[in-house]
């Protein structure tokens, strides 16, 4: 059954394809990386990968670490005034930084660790929160906070008191920050401090503005914000989802602009443009555009509800520690994926791909193996 699971997105990709009467080889060259996941999977999962998974978790820790230190080495990979690397753009650098540090975060939930653990912790927590302002990413800020609530409810979920007491300095913390970073950006000629504060209020606006009032002089300030225009991007991507529900929009027929103006109010030619080379700016529509409704939920529901409702299921179990740094990540790939592609890239595929895998496997050597027994 999980074998079958970790194919759909190939086979939905390739059905949807048949349907519609061409195969374009080149939108089959990220699916077709699932049929190896899960041949992959066939294999792992006879194989206790417990420690394999720890491996993982620590390579997690050292990635966000040497990711820091390539940012102060090499600044000219910025991209401008936002953090970026060689390989990837500042908000997919944010979005898997943030990935990481929610695997790291929640797999070392292991009492052996001792108080190293919470110093290393702290360490990483301060590298990712600096990654992510660095890199101006909204997306990353909103993920960061789910990931870091998620994490206390979750390793102090013996205590209801520590909870609370516990996200009550997580707030007030994120309070003071919040305020440091906003005195320090005024007055400061570079514009990376200004962001976090002028990128929140551009947000508020723009989202604001687009749902409340849809007059001609609203509409242009609407799309002078990255949000409005994200926005208007997803207004696109639901017009064409009605236009071909059911066999989806392939990459390379995207509609002409006289066509979607029409349609889709507040387009513009640079949204146009946007759409016709970036693509949709969330992964759900994305995948929605791209197989249609039918195939694109399976795809869906292999992405994000399948793997959630296995650690649900698997919630009170003894090694539940060992499908924690999974949840994390399904957390974060989750919030990300409102706001942007997250499985745009080749690698970004294979990293989720493989860890879903490694995943899987594990549930299944543990139920098979008679070792998932209850606490």
């Amino acid at each position: 059954m999980i074998f079958v699971i970790i194919l759909l997105p190939f086979l939905s990709e390739l059905l949807v394809q048949l349907c519609r009467g061409s195969v374009i080889l080149s939108s089959l060259d990220g699916p077709s990386r699932w049929v190896l996941f899960a041949f992959v999977f066939a294999h792992l999962s006879r194989m206790n990968c417990d420690k394999a998974i720890l491996a993982v978790v620590n390579a997690c820790g050292l990635a966000i670490g040497f990711v820091c230190l390539s940012l102060s080495i090499f600044p000219s990979q910025y991209w401008g005034w936002r953090a970026g690397t060689y390989f990837v753009d500042p908000i997919t650098l944010a979005c898997f930084v943030t990935a990481l540090l929610a695997m790291f975060l929640f797999g070392w939930e292991r009492d052996h660790y001792g108080w190293q653990r919470n110093v290393t912790r702290i360490i990483v927590i301060a590298l990712g929160v600096y990654i992510a302002a660095e890199s101006s990413s909204r997306g990353s800020w909103l993920s960061l906070t789910f990931v870091l609530v998620s994490f206390v409810l979750f390793s102090l979920r013996k205590s209801f008191r520590l909870q609370l007491t516990s996200l009550a300095a997580l707030s007030i913390f994120g309070g003071i920050l919040c305020v440091a970073v906003m005195s320090q950006g005024q007055g400061d000629d570079r514009e990376s401090r200004k962001t976090a504060v002028s990128r929140f209020n551009e947000a508020v606006e723009g989202i604001h503005l687009f749902m409340t009032d849809r007059s001609q002089e609203a509409m242009e300030r609407v799309i002078r914000t990255s949000t409005g225009q994200r926005l208007i991007l997803g207004q696109v991507d639901i017009e064409l989802i009605k236009r071909s529900p059911f066999l989806g929009t392939p990459d390379n027929e995207l509609p002409t602009f006289d066509d979607l103006s029409r349609s889709v109010t507040g387009l513009t030619d640079e949204i146009y443009f946007t759409r016709d080379v970036a693509g949709s700016h969330s992964e759900f529509f994305a995948i929605l555009v791209r197989q249609g409704l039918v195939f694109g939920t399976l795809t869906l529901l292999c992405f994000y509800v399948v793997p959630f409702s296995f650690v649900f299921a698997h919630r009170s179990r003894a090694h539940i520690h060992e499908l924690m740094p999974f949840f994390g990540l399904f957390l974060t790939i989750l919030v990300s994926s409102l706001g942007i592609q997250v499985f745009n890239l080749k690698m970004t595929t294979s990293f989720y791909g493989l860890c879903l895998t490694l995943f899987y496997s594990q549930i299944i050597f543990r139920k098979e193996g008679g070792y998932l027994r209850k606490q």
